[in-house]
């Protein structure tokens, strides 16, 4: 007992490794686990004893797939992405691409390895893709010529073996979920509506088990929503076109959209809703008030932000506005751009209010920090009806936000003194609208600052005043 101990040989532990594999068979379910830990032992003490390093990591990798490392659970969320026929081919196949009308995605489900580098996915478990290679720009406005062509391509290509990929570098246990900070980010709504909404929609019901890769990593925008992103994954973010081979137990390669500022809930696992996304935020922000608390204005004047803009649709007179809404009974707060874009404090500010008033444009995207029963005030420009209505009116409602707007008549807007008053630009927006995107834009959305009528004005907010104090 007390002699120099002898290394077994390799034939002793492949006898020890048979012995303990027949025990296992004849033990009940309940001891399964523990036969599995015993027949892994001498695999490990191999591996430690002739293998490189990486040699030792494809072990683990290995191992952890053995003892039910989640492997099948990931399969099954992977699922949860696709219906009919792309989750049959999905189950059968192994991967599969899916066309929406404003995004594509694939998944595949079992390992991938991912060169960061060249930002392409190695299908390494044996998955048949319909069309090998398949590209795919990860973001949704896969219509819009301009976003698109400023996202880069993320290849998914096949592999007849493994030993054909490059090698492992880093092992992971959730599957990676690619999508791309290029495109209209940087722009709040677009951040919201285009990314993060379509980052709560396809990656909600991972539960935080999923890894973030960024394609055009913009490090702004990571350190921006850095709250937001720690709700959405417990890992690192693995920015694409870095460096190293990631490998993976499946991959999703772009993102879900449903429509502006929507969700849909039969097509999101779990059959989450826009509500839910609303309280998502509130979480990830860590904000105090869900609905908004109803007073009479003697224990203290309900509060009100107004959405400050600088470079176009500029209210200008601001001032007056501001004074005339203290004069109904608010208590008013004017958000300039030092103060909208810290989002985390901003969404704060929000959250503490019963009223959000501004002009048409990105900041108003911040009602999605409103607690429900409040009200939101658009200030409608000349020429943007349709742009508001789809924007702001419709999503706001669905989330429990009483809306109000204004809308500007054509004297209001810097328009009216530069124009005949029998100009299309004044007199029929819509033949406007018809010459497309690029021409309208620079007239309504980029061309124009508006003065309110401050008479006129007063009334929607004493009627803003009246829903916030009848609470409805």
């Amino acid at each position: 007992m007390g002699g120099t101990s002898t290394m077994p040989t390799k034939k002793e532990m492949m006898k020890s490794f048979f012995f303990v594999w027949q025990a296992q068979r004849m033990k009940k379910k309940g001891l399964r686990r523990f036969a599995l830990g015993i027949l892994i032992l001498p695999l490990v003490y191999l591996a430690l004893l002739g293998s490189n390093s990486s040699n030792l990591n494809s072990w683990k990798l290995q191992i952890s797939h053995w003892i039910g490392s989640g492997d099948a659970s990931n399969r099954l969320l992977l699922q949860e992405l696709v219906t009919g026929a792309n989750r049959r081919e999905l189950h059968e196949s192994g991967a599969t691409c899916v066309s929406h009308p404003n995004s594509d995605i694939c998944v595949a489900a079992g390992e991938v390895r991912l060169n960061a580098k060249s930002s392409t996915f190695y299908l390494t478990g044996g998955q048949r893709l319909h069309r090998s290679p398949a590209t795919v720009k990860p973001y949704p406005r896969k219509r819009d010529l301009f976003a698109m062509s400023l996202v880069t391509e993320v290849l998914l290509e096949e592999v007849e073996h493994p030993s054909f990929a490059p090698p492992c570098q880093f092992y992971h246990t959730a599957p990676a979920m690619a999508f791309s900070t290029a495109g209209y980010a940087g722009n709040f709504y677009h951040d919201m509506n285009d990314l993060v909404l379509s980052l709560f929609i396809t990656s909600g019901h991972f539960r935080s088990r999923v890894h973030l890769v960024v394609v055009n990593l913009a490090n702004y925008w990571v350190i921006k929503y850095r709250k937001i992103l720690s709700h959405l994954s417990a890992h690192a973010l693995i920015a694409s076109g870095g460096g190293g081979v990631h490998c993976f137990p499946g991959v999703v390669v772009g993102l879900k959209y449903h429509n502006h500022l929507d969700c849909n809930a039969s097509d999101v696992p779990g059959g989450r809703t826009i509500v839910d996304f609303k309280a998502f935020l509130r979480e990830s922000f860590s904000l105090k008030h869900p609905r908004v608390v109803v007073t009479n204005g003697r224990d203290r004047p309900p509060s009100l932000v107004l959405v400050s803009r600088s470079k176009n649709r500029v209210l200008l007179n601001e001032g007056e506005v501001v004074r005339v809404a203290e004069e109904v009974g608010f208590r008013v707060t004017v958000a300039d751009r030092g103060l909208t874009s810290r989002v985390g404090v901003f969404a704060e500010v929000v959250n503490s209010c019963e009223v959000m008033v501004g002009v048409h444009g990105a900041g108003l995207a911040n009602f999605l920090f409103l607690p429900r029963d409040a009200v939101l005030v658009q200030v409608v420009p000349w020429g943007l009806d349709w742009v508001s209505e789809t924007y702001y009116a419709v999503p706001s409602k669905k989330m429990g936000i009483r809306y109000l707007e204004y809308k500007t008549g054509v004297e209001e807007s810097t328009l009216y003194n530069q124009y005949p008053k029998d100009h299309p630009v004044l007199a029929d927006p819509f033949s406007i609208h018809s010459q497309g995107y690029n021409v309208s834009r620079l007239l309504y959305t980029e061309g124009q600052n508006v003065t309110l009528n401050v008479s006129r004005f007063r009334e929607t907010l004493v009627l803003a005043l009246q829903v916030i104090r009848n609470g409805r």
